[in-house]
């Protein structure tokens, strides 16, 4: 069962990475696949970007640059405030204006350039991840997942891994009372993006309970699924 069920998210990965490189290549033949696979933060201009500087030079420097929309770069560093970040391209659209260099290292202000003018578009990303409530056998249930998420971000698809702690109920079969009990849980999930702030998040996992709790638990390393709608969940 386990088996399956890491070979039926496999496929399902695989389908997810033909579908986002095929829509990807739809913005243009010379639409970069690379970022997907990149372990480093990557990015995608959704509007042109503007007030770029080189790396070394001040946010108010008189010399800028402007990368068109659909532009691709990595981030290179990022400093304790959060108010500059080190970049490089590694795709660039061409915009009215000078245009920076590939594999070149600049500099994008906070008080210059807004986030909202690029998004996230490959790397590799870590976290939380709270599951709310899961379905079971068509069922809703009030079961939680908390745990460390590991993700591989693309333009359109986000995969997911999850391993942490469960929260689930438990009916004794002696005794006939419902209590809750703890155990482990393992989840494999896909984000869609579809739009600059918006996601659709599907998970799937098994819970598994040790002892006497888990041979009285129906749902024993049986699969369920979760979903979300809203706003960035692993941004």
């Amino acid at each position: 069962m386990k088996l399956k069920f890491c070979m039926y998210f496999g496929m399902a990965a695989l389908l997810c990475l033909q579908t986002s490189t095929i829509l990807a290549a739809d913005q243009g033949t010379d639409y970069p696949t690379k970022p997907f696979w990149n372990i480093d933060k990557m990015y995608r201009a959704s509007h042109d970007m503007g007030n770029i500087v080189n790396s070394e030079a001040g946010c108010n420097d008189t010399t800028k640059y402007v990368a068109g929309v659909d532009s691709i770069f990595r981030e290179v560093d990022e400093n304790d405030s959060k108010s500059e970040k080190i970049i490089s391209f590694e795709f660039i659209k061409q915009a009215e204006g000078p245009s920076p260099s590939i594999n070149s290292l600049y500099k994008i202000c906070s008080d210059n350039t807004k986030q909202y003018l690029y998004r996230r578009a490959g790397g590799i990303d870590k976290g939380i991840l709270v599951v709310p409530y899961k379905v079971r056998s068509g069922d809703l249930y009030g079961d939680t997942t908390l745990g460390p998420y590991f993700a591989l971000k693309g333009d359109l698809f986000t995969l997911l891994a999850t391993f942490g702690m469960t929260q689930v109920t438990v009916s004794d079969m002696a005794t006939s009372k419902v209590k809750s009990e703890t155990g482990l849980s393992f989840a494999l999930g896909t984000i869609w993006s579809l739009g600059d702030n918006f996601e659709i998040g599907l998970v799937a996992g098994k819970d598994h309970l040790s002892g006497a709790a888990g041979k009285n638990f129906q749902f024993q390393d049986k699969v369920w699924w979760s979903f979300a709608i809203g706003y960035n969940f692993t941004n």
